[in-house]
């Protein structure tokens, strides 16, 4: 193949082996036609002797045995003999002498896509383009490129532009499927699905296209639609799911209509009527969680366990009680329907079905659920704010304890700090006063010097004692204990 015919759709083309390069010409100068065979000169000239020779009636005899004409460059013209055969005229200059001759008064450019004349066609394909030609009733594909045929049956039919996803030319189908899609046909009744990322080429007229299969994730909305939960409370409940195929043959058996009607169109369509199943399948499975749930049992979803942030105790808390509201994760009230676990469970209700015909359900989301009783659901909604208001002063009150709590430690930490440090002080106190004296037991001069220093101590800024002995007598008095000063 040519460099500018190695597209993906000239290669399913070329692999199904339908381009027929037979009639392709890669140059003008391979074309069939006419070439020049005279020149000016001698044309003008034999005409002027002509009308010399005879005159008048010269001239218009030699024009009504001979054609003279000349066709311009990148130009041909159109001529038929007068045994019939059609023939195309080069560029150049040309003299024929045939009086039956029949030429075209203009000359026509080689630039054009079709130029036919009689049997004879000349036929440009532009890039991007296949031209669909039939000989016999046979399909002819002729690629890109200047094409040339002289043939009593084989005719152009249409140029087909392959730019398409869906191609038809003549009995055959060329499908080009993105990659996230998968292709269903029907070949001769037997479906068969065709990968996404490359091009397929439908080689008979029994292999149909059917449609389009996305394997890419959707999310579609459910609802609002009307759930009653066990303790018969109608919730008007909305949500979203997020489905995929993930077995395209699958659910082209299973769940798309394929088979025409009696007048010829389909059934209905596959995309729509895969959807219309998966999001009854999704809404049957979310019934199915909400009836599960016991309305009166816990408090509207706006003073629910999850938005207060209970549902983050646990039994190894050493916070936790049987006291204790439970949170989502627990077995009751509304809050219930929001959590993980219970949604999982939905998700895997509705898989255990839709998983027959090829889809999964990747999850449901419940954006919102409400009671359908405008007075329950003021009744709850004053509930849930009475319990918002508890809830919020509980919390309170444990922080006011906790700060108490921490405020007594820190002023018995204090206490303990201080008496601490007094014993430290006394202790070390004692201890000087031991050594002190046990270093005046060695020298009897140090006593009697401590002695002195304790009576200076002791009579202090006073100018006069009375004692009743001699001054001899003033050590014994001072370290007497039984005399007061």
């Amino acid at each position: 193949m040519l460099a500018p015919e190695q597209s993906p759709a000239y290669k399913a083309l070329q692999d199904a082996g339908l381009i027929v390069q037979d009639y392709q010409v890669y140059d003008t100068r391979e074309l069939d036609m006419m070439r020049a065979n005279a020149d000016m000169g001698t044309n003008t000239w034999r005409l002027a002797a002509s009308c010399v020779v005879i005159p008048i009636l010269g001239g218009i005899a030699y024009k009504a045995a001979f054609k003279q004409f000349s066709v311009q460059a990148g130009h041909v013209r159109c001529g038929k003999r007068s045994d019939g055969s059609y023939h195309f005229f080069g560029a150049g200059v040309h003299r024929y002498r045939d009086p039956f001759l029949t030429v075209d008064a203009k000359d026509t450019p080689l630039t054009e896509k079709v130029i036919q004349h009689g049997n004879r066609t000349i036929l440009t394909v532009p890039q991007g383009f296949v031209g669909l030609a039939f000989d016999k009733g046979l399909p002819v594909l002729l690629p890109p490129g200047m094409h040339q045929w002289t043939s009593d049956t084989l005719r152009l039919s249409e140029l087909i532009d392959l730019s398409a996803a869906v191609i038809y030319i003549g009995p055959f189908t060329l499908l080009t499927v993105d990659e996230g899609y998968a292709a269903i046909t029907q070949d001769n009744g037997k479906q068969r699905v065709l990968p996404g990322g490359c091009t397929h080429m439908l080689t008979h007229r029994n292999w149909k296209f059917e449609s389009f299969i996305s394997l890419k994730i959707h999310t579609d909305d459910l609802g609002p639609v009307k759930a009653t939960t066990a303790d018969n409370v109608v919730l008007s409940t909305t949500a979203t799911v997020n489905w995929r195929v993930e077995d395209p043959a699958s659910a082209a058996l299973m769940a798309a209509d394929t088979m025409p009607s009696k007048g010829g169109s389909k059934i209905g369509d596959a995309k729509a009527t895969l959807s219309k199943d998966v999001l009854k399948q999704a809404l049957a499975s979310l019934a199915t969680a909400i009836g599960t749930v016991r309305y009166s049992d816990e408090h509207h979803v706006a003073a629910s366990d999850k938005l207060a942030g209970v549902s983050n105790f646990s039994t190894e808390d050493p916070s936790w009680s049987e006291e204790t509201p439970q949170g989502v994760d627990g077995k009751d009230g509304l809050a219930r329907i929001f959590s993980a676990n219970q949604m999982c469970m939905a998700v895997r209700h509705a898989n255990e079905i839709c998983s027959q015909y090829g889809v999964r359900i990747v999850n449901i989301n419940i954006i919102s659920a409400c009671p359908e009783d405008t007075h329950l659901q003021q009744s709850l909604s004053a509930g849930a704010v009475a319990a918002a208001a508890a809830q919020q002063a509980e919390i309170a009150a444990r922080g006011a304890a906790k700060a108490k709590f921490i405020a007594a430690n820190a002023d018995a930490q204090a206490m303990r700090i201080n008496a601490q440090a007094i014993a430290d002080a006394e202790k070390l106190k004692a201890q000087g006063k031991k050594d002190a004296a046990a270093l005046l037991e060695v020298s009897a001069v140090a006593v009697d010097l401590a002695k002195i220093e304790r009576a200076s101590e002791l009579i202090g800024d006073k100018t006069s004692f009375f004692f009743g002995a001699g001054p001899q007598a003033i050590p014994a008095l001072l370290t007497n204990p039984n005399i007061t000063h």
